[in-house]
């Protein structure tokens, strides 16, 4: 404390007029704003460090956190695929004709919608059809039904409709691939009413992959 005070002094002739616990007081001040000075210099920089990684350990955890979605990537959806494999009547009449719709969360699709093909005579070569599903984040909602035609050597063809209140809920997170089994029933246009007993099937698929 001696020799700063010495160099002090010789710095600041105005404190040779100054009692020595003035000295001393001035000198105190003098070191302890050095030694401040010095620790925020080293201090800045750690410190920085400190919350540069900090940030980058929350970024890694709320990415992990986050929910991916099918294919890896939370901000790219993956393509859903509806293959309909075809249909099976129970007691289906010769040459019978089938026309599919289905209901996947309000959007419509048609089997066969093949260029000039608008019927499909049921039986267990029917041939399957490949749809693109309507993009979605959580779940879809499928329901169907189908026009039914058998024609006659001599006059109109006899035209029914199969129908079902059943709804088949598939969800993206847990369901897919999915193979299911739609069961019909004959429906009445006049009361408004669908048979008890099934009278056909109808077998799809969704999946990622379309091949």
């Amino acid at each position: 404390m001696d020799t700063l005070i010495k160099w002090i002094s010789t710095l600041a002739p105005f404190l040779a007029t100054y009692p020595p616990f003035v000295k001393v007081i001035f000198s105190a001040w003098v070191l302890l704003t050095a030694v401040g000075l010095i620790c925020l210099v080293l201090a800045k920089p750690g410190s920085a460090v400190k919350e540069s990684e900090d940030k980058n350990e929350t970024a890694a955890v709320t990415q992990a956190q986050a929910p991916a979605a099918p294919g890896g990537r939370s901000d790219v959806p993956k393509d859903v695929w509806m293959i309909i494999d075809g249909s099976e009547f129970f007691a289906a009449r010769e040459g019978a004709q089938v026309r599919v719709i289905a209901d996947v969360n309000g959007t419509e699709l048609t089997y066969p919608s093949r260029a000039g093909v608008e019927w499909l005579e049921v039986g267990p070569s029917m041939s399957s059809q490949l749809f693109k599903l309507p993009p979605t984040k959580e779940r879809y909602l499928i329901r169907f039904k189908a026009d039914v035609r058998v024609p006659v050597r001599h006059g109109e063809p006899i035209t029914g409709q199969l129908t079902s209140v059943k709804e088949d809920v598939i969800n993206l997170a847990t369901d897919l691939p999915f193979n299911g089994r739609y069961v019909l029933h004959t429906f009445d246009p006049i009361h408004r009413a669908r048979s008890a007993d099934a009278d056909a099937q109808l077998s799809y698929r969704l999946t990622y992959d379309p091949k």
